[in-house]
């Protein structure tokens, strides 16, 4: 299993989709596409309630490692776009947070976690332009903001436990093609070959 983290706007999304076709792997995201209107509806009611909010993206992150688990456990692979280090690190840049133990110690674990950054301004720019922008997308562009949730992810992910063999890939001006040589490369180093051969 391999996850892609980072903040909005990096091509999270573009690398998963690569990542899955070139692994022949199912492509899964957390909250995931089924929970686009009660996800806005969600963060809308939780607004001033940080904790309520983290566990609405914990138990999105549980059903999400649960069908994960299905579908190694049938033989195929899976690729996710965000996982349980986005929703720690989006928590704790907004305020008191849970312990999640019995959320950690039911998740399954990837093989990977790659934490893709791209420069600011190319970041800013894909925001800018893509349809449907939120307000969530737009929080993370403050830089102090920033600063806080980018060390939070490159420490999450080079050192949590359910971030498997953590990497931090920079996407600026390399091709999508690249990065997910890059990344079949990473999963070879942790033995992982029989995702794509």
């Amino acid at each position: 299993m391999v996850v892609v983290e980072g903040l909005d706007g990096v091509g999270k999304s573009t690398l998963v989709d690569a990542l899955g076709r070139r692994l022949g792997a199912i492509v899964l995201s957390t909250p995931g596409r089924a929970f686009g209107d009660v996800r806005r509806a969600a963060e809308a009611a939780f607004d001033g309630a940080p904790l309520a909010r983290q566990l609405f993206f914990a138990a999105t992150v549980l059903a999400a490692s649960e069908r994960a688990a299905r579908v190694l456990a049938a033989g195929d692979d899976v690729v996710v776009d965000r996982y349980l280090l986005s929703t720690l690190t989006y928590a704790r840049a907004r305020g008191p947070t849970l312990e999640l133990d019995a959320v950690l110690g039911a998740l399954t674990v990837p093989d990977l976690t790659v934490y893709l950054r791209v420069d600011e301004a190319e970041r800013r720019r894909r925001i800018d332009a893509r349809a449907g922008s939120t307000d969530e997308d737009r929080w993370t562009l403050d830089a102090r903001r920033r600063a806080v949730l980018d060390a939070e992810f490159r420490a999450l992910v080079l050192g949590h436990p359910v971030a498997g063999r953590g990497v931090v890939l920079d996407g600026g001006g390399r091709t999508v093609e690249g990065l997910v040589e890059e990344v079949v490369g990473e999963l070879e180093a942790v033995g992982r070959g029989r995702l794509w051969g």
